[in-house]
């Protein structure tokens, strides 16, 4: 059994999990106060885990969505067999 995944990017706004700073960066748009937050999947942002783990704003939070850039939060996107595509 794998070990649950740890977010390491809460959105305080929306309460959304994210795989790093540019996947939470991706889902917000916008300039100064017309800064939102927008789906995830509309924004091209992809679900890592299913079962992740959060525990950065109170008690630890089980069974969140965490979501991934496609490129930039999977070391492996963009290779294929014998090295990059």
């Amino acid at each position: 059994m794998s070990a649950r995944m740890k977010c390491l990017a809460h959105c305080g706004g929306c309460g959304r999990h994210f795989a790093g700073d540019r996947a939470f960066d991706a889902h917000r748009r916008g300039k100064g106060a017309e800064r939102r937050c927008h789906d995830p999947q509309d924004v091209g942002l992809e679900i890592k885990r299913t079962d992740g783990r959060c525990d950065m704003y109170g008690p630890e939070q089980y069974g969140q969505v965490i979501w991934q850039t496609p490129a930039v939060d999977n070391p492996f996107a963009g290779h294929a067999e014998g090295g990059q595509v």
